[in-house]
């Protein structure tokens, strides 16, 4: 029987077909090999998973030696979308090791599946199923290759042999198998046994909590990365453990000498402490050109059940998806960010990079050290001795403003949560649900929104770069939750808004004209939408009771469809943004067209989702003419924001919904908010997903998930609403959730569901952290004064 290994892989690099034609992918790779040479006469790839990827553009390349160019060996640009291939060679191949890409795969033809589908988004999930059929015809057994390196015990000093000095400022402890460093803001543990860190916890604005670990410090199997070394080539062999090396205890830091990573590849390492931050000497000995798949001189493998941290760096779009240059910022919800900066070292060889492993919870940033990329997309490590120096240090990432500051903005919220919305994955060039999620098209106005707040110390980096990231990647057709403009409604919205707030903020006009023509499309695609009245059509969903279809926006399981209140605010604010990036790009005729869009919608959404018999607006009218009203805050708090409710009603119409808030019993701003506070019934609720209700009106799942369970997400609108309308309620309201996020009860790991909890705080939700639930921030801090209103008009 044939027996297979497998390493998978993914790279972002410039790319092309056979027959020369260029192409920008990030592709899905993953390496297969054999203990020897096997004549494969072909492929099975069965697709697997809940949420199951179809691939449609592959290529499988051979090699007989990790030296060895690799060689193309199939190629197909167009697989049909079905659940299993089975492909025959014709000449029989035999090689020991294979490379197999997906460049693409099939788009979700509007399932509202939560998968990246696009040439440059495609998932590991693609190739579970896949297995080579052998000139034996036994089926593969799938093996991990093991580390056979020896793992000597490094040479450690003993307790008595380090001088009582070295072991103050920073306070060095001594352990029987570990090292203890103490520092005002950080306190880290290194192993007296291996070259290895086990703990890291940090905070910047007070002592860090010793019992908090970001770092991974509990593994499953022999071969899970722990923090530390890093270095795997094709064949398999990895660093495991690390070969030897040399403990010193010196005056402000700790030393790893002599550490053979792998035969010819020699590492030093040393954590020197200084008033502002940490240093991270790393010096590389190679004797000769080493290719690899991965080569970190340094990892950390952060616990996202413990935190879902953030590498907010600015990807480079060849090489291995997640490549970053510095300096970058890491941020840990309730920890707050630390600057990452290259202070020794040639930039064109020394480089960030960040994985994510959902599945197992865990994500990856390490330092890469004298590597240059291959045409393939490995790493070749570059002969001779390399130096580097990395500081890390406390950083500020937080709340900034025009307006004058004062002593509010310094709330701990703002300090070491305000960066929290910031889900930038830079694997996915976006911002996403969260830094463990996928890129989410239908919230990057809010990311923009709170970047063009956002104030940081890090000089030479700029968070509305990264937005510019994301927000270009999904209008130039990057694919990600929200993708489907035929379902999402709010998709194309939200996209134009956070364009135009990019622009009004930075007026980079190179991005623009990068963008004209995409944003132009997406523009015109809204505008082609609209009815005789002006409003937008969701014309995929027809919102009509007992359809129990998912929505068309943001809140998925309500079945929102047809004429949305939701989707349509934010339209409203596209088309003023869309004028105001026309008028930026010289286009006064393109300007006045969608002027007048804004105007006509403006005058329909008050008489076309307003309910008499409540005094609020319902939140859509579906394709039967019936309007779906269960006080929903937050459609009524966005047309209050965006100016959509006439002046003489805010009042009566605030009134009305925090009397019903009151009769609901809901007080419990530290969780929050409900997004109804009327139960939403069965007919109108998607069915067999999070919240569904089994009685008719909705009470029984009442408080459960989007049936009016508390969040912080899409509490924004409500919030700035209440503070705009002058409601007495609005102090005590932001003073809660600032209380609420400091204290951080607001956000959990991955899984811990916190993101949605019941009135009694019990959680019911799935992510643990969404960005969205950090926009509310922006609410309070604007009904303080301490930041200025939304972008509309600018151009």
């Amino acid at each position: 029987m044939a027996r297979m290994w497998e390493i998978p892989a993914a790279y972002w690099h410039t790319d092309q077909w056979s027959d020369g034609q260029p192409r920008s992918v990030q592709n899905c790779t993953r390496y297969y090999g054999f203990a020897q040479p096997q004549v494969v006469k072909g492929f099975e790839l069965a697709v697997q998973g809940r949420r199951r990827v179809y691939p449609r553009q592959m290529r499988i390349f051979i090699t007989n030696t990790p030296t060895e160019p690799w060689q193309l060996v199939y190629e197909n640009r167009d697989l049909p979308k079905e659940a299993k291939h089975v492909v025959s060679w014709t000449d029989e191949v035999s090689a020991q090791y294979f490379k197999v890409e997906v460049l693409a795969h099939h788009g979700s033809n509007g399932e509202h599946t939560e998968v990246a589908q696009d040439p440059q988004n495609v998932p590991f999930e693609t190739l579970n199923g896949f297995t080579f059929i052998t000139q034996d015809e036994h089926p593969l057994h799938r093996v991990r290759v093991p580390n056979l390196s020896a793992q000597p015990r490094l040479e450690s000093p003993s307790l008595l042999a380090v001088d009582a000095k070295l072991l103050s400022a920073p306070k060095l402890t001594l352990m029987p198998n570990a090292v203890e460093v103490t520092y005002p803001w950080t306190r880290m543990t290194f192993s007296r046994l291996r070259p290895i860190q086990t703990h890291w916890s940090w905070d910047t604005e007070r002592a860090p909590d010793r019992s908090f670990n970001l770092l991974v410090n509990h593994v499953m199997h022999p071969h899970q990365p722990v923090s530390g070394p890093w270095w795997q080539q094709v064949d398999g062999t990895r660093s495991g453990l690390q070969l030897g090396g040399r403990l010193t205890i010196g005056e402000g830091g700790i030393r790893y000498d002599r550490v053979e990573i792998i035969p010819g590849l020699v590492r030093d390492y040393m954590f020197q402490w200084q008033p502002d931050g940490l240093l991270l000497n790393i010096t590389q000995t190679v004797d000769r050109p080493l290719p690899a798949i991965e080569n970190e001189a340094w990892r950390w493998v952060w616990n996202h059940e413990t935190a879902i941290m953030a590498t907010l760096g600015h990807p480079l779009p060849e090489g291995k998806n997640g490549r970053c240059r510095f300096p970058a910022l890491i941020h840990a919800p309730d920890c707050g960010p630390l600057a990452i900066e290259l202070i020794e070292g040639d930039p064109a060889t020394t480089f960030l990079k960040v994985d994510t492993w959902r599945e197992q919870r865990v994500a990856y940033l390490g330092i890469e050290v004298g590597v240059t990329l291959e045409a393939g997309g490995e790493l070749l490590t570059n002969p001779g001795s390399t130096q580097i120096a990395v500081k890390i240090s406390p950083a500020k990432l937080q709340l900034g403003s025009s307006a004058k500051l004062d002593k509010r903005s310094m709330r701990r919220a703002f300090g070491v949560n305000w960066g929290g919305v910031f889900g930038f994955r830079p694997e996915y060039f976006g911002m996403s649900n969260n830094a463990a999620s996928l890129n989410c098209h239908f919230i990057q106005h809010e990311y923009a929104d709170m970047a063009y707040y956002t104030e940081t110390s890090l000089a030479g980096w700029s968070m509305m770069d990264l937005c510019g990231y994301s927000i270009g990647l999904a209008l130039r057709g990057g694919m990600g939750y929200g993708d489907n403009r035929e379902y999402f409604l709010d998709t194309d919205a939200s996209l134009l808004i956070g364009a135009g707030t990019y622009l009004d903020k930075t007026r980079d006009g190179r991005w623009a004209d990068r963008h004209w023509a995409a944003i132009e499309r997406a523009g015109q695609r809204l505008l082609g939408k609209t009815n005789g009245e002006g409003l937008a059509i969701c014309g995929a969903l027809t919102g009509n009771s007992g359809g129990h279809q998912w929505s068309s926006n943001w809140w998925d399981v309500i079945s929102f469809g047809h004429l949305d209140a939701f989707s349509n605010a934010l339209a409203y604010r596209a088309f003023r943004q869309m004028s105001s990036m026309a008028r930026f790009m010289h286009d006064d005729t393109l300007a006045k067209d969608f002027d007048r869009a804004a105007i006509r919608l403006r005058s329909a959404y008050w008489p076309s989702f307003f309910n008499p018999d409540t005094g609020w607006l319902g939140g859509w009218r579906s394709q039967d003419g019936q309007l779906h009203d269960y006080a929903f805050l937050f459609i009524n708090g966005m047309a209050v924001v965006y100016g959509l409710v006439p002046e003489a009603a805010v009042s009566p119409m605030m009134q009305a919904l925090e009397k019903q808030r009151a009769a609901s019993g809901f007080e419990y701003f530290s969780l929050g908010l409900p997004g109804n506070l009327i139960p939403v019934r069965r007919e109108d609720y998607a069915e067999f997903v999070l919240g569904a209700p089994l009685a008719a009106d909705g009470s029984d799942s009442y408080e459960f998930y989007e049936n009016g369970g508390a969040t912080m997400s899409q509490a924004y609108p409500y919030v700035r609403a209440l503070g705009m309308a002058h409601m007495p309620v609005a102090e005590r309201v932001g003073e809660e959730i600032l209380r609420a996020f400091e204290a951080g009860e607001v956000f959990g790991g991955v899984g811990a569901g916190i993101d949605w909890r019941t009135w009694s705080g019990v959680a019911n939700g799935y992510e643990g952290m969404l960005a969205d639930q950090f926009y509310v921030l922006l609410a309070v801090a604007q009904n303080l004064g301490l930041a200025g209103p939304l972008s509309f008009d600018w151009g």
